[in-house]
């Protein structure tokens, strides 16, 4: 069926790319696009191949896939609305994937020549499609397993470079401090002095770099990102933290953004995202106006989406009861319209249990996440106050234990006593480290569970007793939180109490207590929004159920009125 010029220009109106230009400008670019229907597992082109056109997804579905080292990787299913092919033909480059049609799909293709017209005419097409094209080739350089099969992602940004300079200013000056020590060293020539320059020299030096690494991946970790489907902040804090907060588009109710006069100078500011509860305000971002824009043309497009999806849902449903009334009808067997779906065994809320691994990923981390399981601890500083005594009773003992293997000063006599005193440290060295690890894991097993469901509250001491409270997110009537003190307010843990029924679930010295706060108001959130979609498919059953029956109906009255004609003609 032939595309009209102006179906094509509807659907490029709620894309984001042109939702600043005017209905004749949109029209125009309509009119440069040629229609073009492929069938089922097409190759549009392949990875390698020469970049001649731009390309939208007019109706249907498309797969993107890569080649690395002779292995297929998927990136994306692309539905409509969507573009691809931007990157060949802006930079010249060829594909650098392979996209396959999933089934058959109407596409709607710009050569090369329209493709320079168009951004010549409208450079802010180009400044559009430049950002998504960064986007997209920082999306593949990272493993964002947490995103949906169908989950596509438009926009990506960081915080602005400014903030990575602020956080490397103090290692670069004391890496310069450094300098000067380590010269000292090298020019004096008193023994003491010598090694005691080079030395402290060399730790500053190293601690300098250890702390301009661990500043560069705390800033190269923390992401704002559109997608098809929601808002993103995801934040990594090596050793401490991990987080992902979400907003579904559809949930948006407003994007401000809150900029100084320096950011505007130098184009950076944060976004607040406000929804049903709440929001996220994802501070210090580069081009935050670019990123309140992206979100605002793709918000368009989600709720228009969902329209046409629940459209299409009840058309579907709909010819399905009518299907089955048919088959009643004429006595066939009772076969389900579709298959009876897979039922599979629920993973929402189980956690795969890798015990070293788990170990080692998540040691001294204060949150970190299994899919759609959120887990917290209670902040290092609780830890310190278990494991002070036998740290320091260790570090002691460390030395100790150096001393008599490197030189036995501790000892006045001979060999034998030497090792005795030695193997009495190193047992009393052995004590103390079990006595430390006990602390560590009674501080590492007392957690607080976040899941789709319900949140729980878990203490087990190490060779002990397992105790464990759980409620349904349902239940739960307020959320509060507060720093208890000033070292709280520095340290920035605290204490978040969750109101259910009667009870309360007390989550004490979780780090961060507001993103707690808000990991839980999301999470209900999503369980709400699950229990009205649920409520929503129950009304399109019984709103399909009226249509039949009103079908049904109609025939009966068609049939009667002709009867009755027919016995008029013939009496």
């Amino acid at each position: 069926m032939p595309v009209d010029l102006q179906e094509i220009a509807d659907l490029l109106k709620r894309e984001y790319l042109f939702q600043d230009l005017t209905d004749e400008q949109v029209l125009w670019i309509a009119s440069q696009f040629k229609p073009l229907t492929l069938g089922r597992n097409t190759v549009i082109y392949s990875q390698g191949a020469p970049a001649d056109n731009f390309y939208f997804v007019f109706r249907g579905k498309v797969r993107v896939y890569r080649n690395v080292r002779g292995r297929e990787v998927a990136l994306n299913i692309l539905g409509p609305g969507d573009f691809f092919g931007e990157e060949g033909v802006l930079f010249d480059r060829p594909r650098d994937a392979t996209i396959v049609t999933v089934e058959t799909t109407r596409l709607l293709r710009m050569e090369r020549a329209q493709f320079a017209l168009m951004i010549k005419a409208y450079p802010k097409i180009r400044e559009n499609l430049l950002a998504t094209a960064e986007s997209r080739r920082l999306a593949r350089s990272r493993s964002f397993d947490w995103l949906g099969p169908d989950e596509v992602i438009y926009y990506i940004c960081r915080k602005h470079d400014l903030f990575l300079f602020r956080k490397l200013i103090i290692p670069i000056l004391l890496g310069v401090a450094a300098v000067p020590v380590l010269a000292l060293g090298i020019a004096d020539q008193t023994p003491f002095l010598r090694t005691g320059a080079d030395l402290l020299g060399t730790l500053m030096l190293l601690f300098a770099l250890l702390l301009g690494l661990w500043g560069w991946l705390d800033w190269e970790n923390d992401y704002y990102i559109v997608t098809n489907k929601s808002v993103i902040w995801s934040e990594k804090i090596y050793g401490l933290y991990e987080s992902r907060r979400e907003a579904p588009l559809e949930s948006i109710l407003a994007v401000n953004v809150i900029s100084s006069q320096l950011g505007r100078i130098f184009k950076y500011g944060s976004v607040n995202v406000r929804t049903y509860t709440g929001g996220i305000l994802m501070r210090d971002m580069a081009h935050p106006t670019r990123f309140a824009s992206f979100v605002e043309g793709y918000k368009k497009r989600a709720l228009q989406i969902s329209k046409q999806e629940e459209m299409r849902i009840i058309e579907q449903e709909l010819e399905k009861a009518l299907a089955r009334r048919v088959l009643e009808k004429t006595d066939g067997p009772q076969i389900p319209v579709d298959p009876p779906p897979l039922v599979e065994r629920n993973q929402t809320e189980e956690i795969r249990r890798r015990p070293l691994r788990d170990v080692i990923r998540t040691f001294l981390t204060v949150r970190y996440a299994q899919g759609n399981i959120i887990t917290y601890r209670k902040h290092w500083f609780i830890l310190l106050q278990k494991a002070w005594k036998p740290l320091l009773i260790l570090a002691a003992l460390s030395v100790l234990l150096w001393m008599s293997i490197s030189s036995g000063i501790l000892t006045g006599g001979g060999a034998g006593i030497s090792l005795l005193l030695t193997a009495v440290l190193i047992i009393v060295w052995l004590v103390i480290s079990g006595w430390l690890l006990y602390e560590y894991f009674d501080w590492s097993n007392d957690i607080y569970r976040l899941t789709p469901q319900q949140i729980f509250d878990i203490s087990r001491k190490p060779l002990g007793q397992e105790i464990k409270k759980s409620a349904p997110l349902e239940s739960i009537l307020s959320i509060e939180h507060e720093r208890d003190n000033i070292i709280g307010i520095i340290l920035n843990f605290g204490t978040v109490t969750i109101n259910v029924g009667q009870t309360q679930f007390v989550f004490h010295g979780v780090y961060n207590p507001d993103q707690v706060h808000a990991d839980i108001s999301d999470y209900k959130e999503a369980l709400n929004r699950k229990k009205r979609e649920a409520e929503a498919a129950r009304e399109r059953e019984q709103m399909v159920n009226w249509l039949v029956a009103y079908h049904e109906k109609s025939e009966r009255l068609s049939e009667f009125d002709n009867n009755t004609e027919w016995d008029q003609f013939s009496g």
